[in-house]
């Protein structure tokens, strides 16, 4: 798996708009980290996220740890050439503890069909 660790010695004494700055990294970092193993070049369109839960806090110098699960498929009623897939990306810290959870689903273009 892929890790991503952030600089050292960072005070992080957030106000609410540093928060959500924060949350948006976060995100980023756990869904950016699977593009190369999920969807490199097939996405379409993210079409948004879902359920997002921080269940632990993330400090600064923590190790992450990304893990992404398909939990549904179903095919895009107004474009052929695409499905609709949802996405569960799990967030870990050095020691294992879940700090990050969110639903995405995408638009990803088919395989082409073999004939």
């Amino acid at each position: 798996g892929s890790v991503i660790t952030p600089a050292r010695g960072a005070k992080v004494a957030p106000t609410s708009k540093q928060f959500s700055l924060l949350i948006a990294v976060i995100l980023g970092l756990i869904v950016g980290i699977s593009v190369n193993d999920t969807t490199l070049g097939t996405t379409v369109s993210n079409l948004g996220f879902g359920e997002t839960r921080f269940p632990k806090p993330v400090f600064a110098g923590d190790t992450l740890r990304a893990k992404t699960k398909i939990v549904a498929m179903r095919e895009s009623k107004s474009r052929p050439e695409v499905g609709i897939v949802d996405f569960e990306h799990t967030g870990t810290n050095q020691r294992g503890e879940t700090v990050v959870v969110c639903r995405r689903q995408g638009m990803i273009r088919k395989r082409p069909s073999g004939g």
